[in-house]
Parts: C-alpha cells; sequence; structure tokens
C-alpha cells in the first residue's frame, strides 16, 4: 500500500513574482517577467526572465540586497552562490505555507532534494583566481558555491536535514524529477516529509552559452520573445528562478 502525498506549502522567487499570490495574479493577467539585459552585446540576446527586488549580481556578498522580510543568516550566506537565495528565500515561504516547526526538519524524517545546475558565475570567478595566481589563491568556498551540489550542501546544513539529501542535474527536466522522486519517498513510506527546491541564476554566465546552440530568442521586444506554440517562435528566453514546495504523507 502507498502512501497519499499532498503538497502543504509553497514559495516562489521568479521574474513574474516573488511570493504565492503574487505568481498566482501574474499567470492569471498573462504578464510575462521579461527585462532587458546588457551583458555581451554581439551576443544579440539582449531579454531575459530577471528577479526583481533582489540584487545579487555582484561577486562581493557584502553588496547582496534581498527584501526586508527575510534574515539570512551569516553562517549561511558566506557559503551561497546567488541562486543560493533565491533557493533559501522560497524555502522560508514552503515552510511558513506549511506550518512546519524547524524541529521536525531535523527529526530524520524529513529528506531535501534540490534541483540547480549550480553557479557558473561562481565557478567562472574562482576558477579565474586560481588561474591568475598559478594556484597561490584559492577561495576556501571556491568549491561549496560553486558546483551543481551547492544548494543541497548549503541548505541541508542550514536547516539541519537528517534524511536524503539529494541533487538532480538534468537540465529543464530537473526539478520535475526531484518533484515525483520526492513523491515516491513519501509514498513508498521513507520519509515522512520532503523539502524539494530548484533554482538558478540569470546570468550571463548560464544563459549565454545556449546562444551557441541557437537556443535563444533574439527578439529585444518581450512580448515577442517567448511564445513556445508559436511557428514564429525563435528560441526560449532565459531566467532565473526560485521554487520550493513542501510535501508531506
Amino acid at each position: 500500500m502507498t502512501r497519499t502525498v499532498v503538497i502543504t506549502g509553497l514559495g516562489f522567487v521568479t521574474p513574474i513574482g516573488n511570493d504565492r499570490a503574487s505568481v498566482t495574479a501574474s499567470l492569471r493577467a498573462l504578464r510575462h517577467g521579461l527585462s532587458p539585459v546588457d551583458w555581451l552585446p554581439e551576443s544579440g540576446i539582449s531579454l531575459a526572465g530577471t528577479i526583481k527586488d533582489f540584487a545579487l549580481d555582484d561577486l562581493n556578498q557584502s553588496a547582496w540586497r534581498w527584501p526586508a522580510r527575510y534574515t539570512i543568516p551569516r553562517e549561511t550566506l558566506r557559503s551561497m552562490p546567488p541562486h543560493g537565495v533565491y533557493a533559501w528565500c522560497a524555502i522560508e515561504q514552503a515552510l511558513a505555507d506549511s506550518a512546519l516547526e524547524p524541529a521536525a526538519l531535523a527529526d530524520g524524517e524529513t529528506g531535501l532534494f534540490c534541483a540547480s545546475a549550480g553557479s557558473p558565475r561562481f565557478l567562472t570567478h574562482h576558477m579565474g583566481e586560481i588561474m591568475r595566481s598559478q594556484g597561490a589563491r584559492i577561495h576556501p568556498w571556491a568549491a561549496v558555491r560553486s558546483i551543481s551540489g551547492t544548494l543541497n550542501f548549503n541548505l541541508a546544513a542550514h536547516y539541519g536535514i537528517r534524511g536524503p539529501v539529494t541533487g538532480f542535474v538534468s537540465a529543464c527536466a530537473a526539478s520535475g524529477h526531484a518533484l515525483g522522486y520526492a513523491h515516491d519517498e513519501i509514498a513508498l513510506g521513507r520519509q515522512s516529509r520532503m523539502l524539494v527546491v530548484g533554482a538558478e541564476e540569470p546570468t550571463a554566465e548560464s544563459i549565454l552559452p545556449f546562444a551557441g546552440l541557437r537556443a535563444l530568442s533574439r527578439q529585444n521586444v518581450p512580448e515577442l520573445a517567448s511564445r513556445p506554440f508559436d511557428v514564429d517562435r525563435d528560441g526560449f528566453v532565459g531566467a532565473g528562478r526560485g521554487r520550493a514546495r513542501a510535501r508531506s504523507g
């Protein structure tokens, strides 16, 4: 017999809103979240789905800004990449929505599945420092901030997760895979609850490589750029995001 699985909490940091209510309103009003970006002019890419009310572009974390409703502990922030902040804020929303107490997350009955490709921005930055210094300068957080498991490391440590912690790196399908496997953990009786989060950065380093595949739209009019079912579509538009779900059985 399998157990019934329900979603008890949701959290969003997205180009169309940074909470459940604003995302719902944008979807119903058919509002897009695309904005002009000034990355590399010769790339031909001038639009992306950017996150509003967050300023995480600077490589110096002391310059980062996010909505005042969130207080991220310094010891948690120092090893995070930009999309880790999106993920953290989305999880905080999901936990509040589901009324989960912090103690429940560390009871061994809660797992964490994350979907992310890591931080190409921090990987580029740290590798540049390593190569320029011939290996004399290697930042202590270079690996934890950069690789695809960065969300797992940072979030599991912060929330004290003692159940299964797994990362999914399967491109656009990663969050869907994370949700499916989280469902099975609960349905098969392995865990009582699961946190699932997917997050990516809207940066040149994470999005522009797709231009080499001719996969990105080169439109400069937002309303014409992302139209996947249109016969005249010319590609997709890259975006940043942080989305979290709390699931229980």
